[in-house]
């Protein structure tokens, strides 16, 4: 049954009646005008104290003095493609009432009915980052909105690279419910490799991390909450205070001890020795890796970050202008889950929240679940499930190790099925190799539209080089809506590891080649990627699936057609 819950009152010096309306708050004055009308999962909070209730709340911007603030239910539903939701802002106003103390209380419950209310937040600030203006979202957006919910809030400013990585190698994590980081990914990639360096790194990672996008891509953002609304610090900050969790998996990467030399600027601290005593570093990326052009465009445009993350569209025009080979060779690791084959993919992607929700026989009918057996108070998701006794353990061994490999070299564009027991060589050569775990790198680029959360796999992009650059600027085109992958010359395949091995030359002679993970600058070396058992635990607010953001389900549906006459074989 529907609730209705209405208080008479005043607002602004005029009669008002304060209206909870099933799960939506009303304010009429008058008892004719509609003055406001927001869904109450924005109601951030209310509190009375006699004669005055406070209530706060994130609204849409007015235009002009006198027009109302209305979000409706089906607007906040549409919220990944409303542009109206991308206008929310920080809204708090009076109403004088000698009797408000039960409504308070039902519109609490109400808006906060999956997750617990004034919990305790820790904010980490890259004030530097994207476009020098963090700070501006940090103390005008972000502290505000959490101060107006009455959460606990401790703020941690860097100042260096590496300052995020250093502060979470020793930070008390009980003292905290979320850790929300303002500004890009390189933020958020620093963070998680020094909460995975500690002893403690499952019970570290377990804090839900939410991103507030001040950087120039913010992938990660994009990926929860689509490329529709922009960088929304507001839908951010309600995220933190009202998102649910879900498990996602992060990718280990190795590379060559001696790469990094004796230089200071990589903090990871996951030095070790293989059995022959040679050095590697292990880290780990939350999003993705990049070689070639995709590489070139996220570091070697960094000088143009004041033109905001437009610099990757101009940066890979160049790139492709230039045509500039990536000469390297491509090792891939199918094993029985991973595959060459888009329908496969495709019907991968789109069971997942079935296929999560069977698997874990905790979740069952819906996210609200998982929140309220896992995320009380002061406690995080339990992410120790089936890890082994070493959580940094490799399945595949290091970028040292000879890899058992195939006599014959996989060609991509063949139809023959990928080998499943030994590590094959991509027969082709590649203007880029780009891999990762979550759909969007940035607004503009929907580059793993079949990627899952908590499958043991990434997904692989490869550009030939071959194509014209006209068709490789042609992808732009398709990008945004993940229809890159069916182009010519683009191979998109899963894996559950993957070895870059630059030639040797190519490492001697070019200083300008740039590998990026995450967003974030690492030596050019060969690297080895796999899925790793550590997991990170995310934040969404989406009402569907608790495993990943609901924007995938526009993206299936769009390319349902082309995979109509393969529907009952989708491995073909």
């Amino acid at each position: 049954m529907e609730t209705h819950v209405s208080l008479e009152g005043t607002v602004q010096g005029k009669a008002a009646t304060l209206r909870l309306v099933g799960q939506t708050l009303e304010v009429i004055l008058n008892k004719k005008e509609t003055w406001l009308q927001v869904p109450v999962e924005l109601v951030l909070d209310v509190s009375w104290k006699s004669p005055h209730l406070l209530i706060s709340l994130l609204a849409p911007k007015r235009h002009s003095e006198h027009a109302s603030r209305i979000l409706t239910r089906d607007q906040w539903a549409q919220r990944h493609a409303n542009k109206h939701v991308a206008s929310l802002s920080l809204f708090q106003f009076r109403a004088h009432t000698y009797d408000g103390s039960s409504w308070a209380n039902t519109m609490m419950k109400k808006a906060y009915d999956r997750t617990p209310a004034r919990r305790r937040v820790l904010v980490i600030c890259n004030p530097s980052s994207g476009k020098g203006h963090a700070k501006h979202v940090l103390e005008d957006v972000t502290k505000p909105i959490f101060q107006a919910a009455r959460f606990e809030l401790d703020v941690v400013e860097t100042t260096a690279r590496g300052d995020a990585f250093r502060f979470c190698t020793t930070l008390d994590v009980s003292r905290y419910d979320i850790m929300a980081f303002v500004g890009g990914d390189g933020t958020l990639h620093e963070a998680i490799n020094g909460l995975a360096s500690r002893n403690d790194a499952v019970r570290a990672l377990s804090i839900p991390l939410v991103p507030i996008p001040a950087g120039s891509g913010n992938g990660l953002y994009v990926s929860l909450h689509g490329a529709e609304i922009g960088f929304s610090a507001p839908v951010a900050c309600l995220t933190a205070i009202k998102g649910v969790p879900y498990s996602h998996e992060l990718m280990a990467v190795t590379q060559p001890l001696d790469a990094f030399g004796s230089s200071g600027r990589w903090p990871y601290t996951l030095r070790k020795t293989t059995k022959d005593g040679r050095g590697y570093v292990q880290f780990y990326s939350f999003m993705s890796q990049a070689i070639g052009i995709m590489a070139d465009i996220d570091i070697g445009t960094e000088a143009w970050r004041f033109i905001g993350d437009i610099r990757f569209t101009l940066g890979y025009v160049f790139a492709v202008l230039r045509n500039k080979a990536c000469p390297i060779h491509v090792d891939a690791y199918f094993g029985a889950s991973g595959t060459a084959s888009h329908a496969s993919m495709y019907e991968c992607a789109r069971q997942t929240p079935v296929r999560v929700l069977q698997r874990n026989g905790q979740l069952q009918h819906s996210s609200a679940i998982l929140h309220h057996e896992q995320m009380q108070p002061h406690t995080h998701v339990d992410t120790t499930k089936d890890l082994p006794s070493d959580v940094h353990r490799l399945r595949f061994g290091t970028v040292l190790d000879e890899l058992p490999m195939s006599p014959t070299p996989f060609d991509p564009t063949s139809a023959s099925h990928p080998p499943s027991d030994v590590w094959t060589r991509i027969h082709t050569a590649v203007s880029t190799v780009y891999t990762g775990k979550v759909p969007y790198v940035a607004r503009s680029l929907l580059a793993f539209p079949y990627t899952c959360p908590d499958d043991g796999l990434f997904d692989v992009l490869l550009q030939e080089q071959r194509s014209s650059a006209m068709k490789k600027i042609m992808a732009t085109t398709r990008g945004e809506t993940g229809d890159h992958i069916f182009d010519h010359g683009m191979d998109y395949f899963k894996v559950e590891a993957l070895r870059i091995t630059p030639y040797e030359n190519a490492m001697k002679k070019n200083p300008r080649h740039y590998i990026s993970i995450d967003g974030e600058s690492v030596p050019y070396a060969p690297f080895q990627v796999e899925v790793s058992p550590l997991h990170v635990s995310l934040l969404t607010l989406s009402d569907d699936e608790w495993l990943a953001p609901s924007i995938r389900a526009r993206t299936i549906d769009s390319h349902a057609s082309r995979y109509a006459s393969t529907a009952t074989s989708p491995d073909s």
